[in-house]
């Protein structure tokens, strides 16, 4: 059962790596910015977590007025903590981000909840990333790890053209190192 699932997905795969940029000018990008990057997320308190979840309006991580603040880092603190009264709130949380990324494409995440600099937005969107390949490696679903692709494919575009702040190139930089062990630890 494995192979018959498992070469066809991976072919997809490797179809869709094919067709992104290529690996050589992601590096000389990060190569040529500056090498000394903090790429330690700040950890957060289980307490932290919880009253930002109380706080959600609607219970909800994204809403018309847009992506709440910290989704990434408290929603990654809360599957590291594996409790099982917030499984649910988790996964629910996960598949809305997932089909908002899936859905809205590019347009994905347009603003943040409370609204916030475009540097912030971008540090949220690199923590989705982040967290999307730490659930695909919990989990095995690959559908987080193409979301993290994509999400890592259109920040580079983005940042080529403009040249992103240090704290915004770290966590770029730690959302591809993700996406790499990701890689590296479901497709081989």
């Amino acid at each position: 059962m494995k192979k018959i699932l498992g070469r066809p997905l991976l072919s997809l795969v490797c179809k869709w790596l094919d067709d992104t940029i290529p690996i050589e000018k992601i590096q000389r990008f990060l190569e040529s910015k500056e090498s000394e990057v903090a790429e330690d997320v700040a950890k957060v308190s289980l307490a932290d977590v919880q009253e930002w979840a109380a706080n959600l309006p609607g219970g909800k991580v994204v809403s018309k007025a847009g992506l709440q603040a910290d989704t990434g880092t408290y929603l990654d603190a809360l599957e590291r903590e594996g409790r099982p009264e917030d499984q649910e709130f988790l996964l629910t949380s996960l598949e809305s981000l997932l089909r908002h990324v899936e859905v809205r494409r590019k347009k994905c995440f347009p603003n943040l909840d409370p609204p916030s600099s475009p540097e912030r937005l971008w540090l949220e969107k690199h923590d989705i990333a982040i967290l999307f390949c730490r659930h695909a490696c919990r989990t095995g679903d690959l559908r987080f790890l193409n979301a993290a692709f994509k999400l890592n494919d259109w920040a580079f575009k983005t940042h080529e053209r403009r040249t992103p702040t240090k704290p915004c190139l770290a966590r770029y930089r730690l959302a591809l190192k993700e996406q790499e062990r990701a890689v590296e630890e479901l497709l081989d």
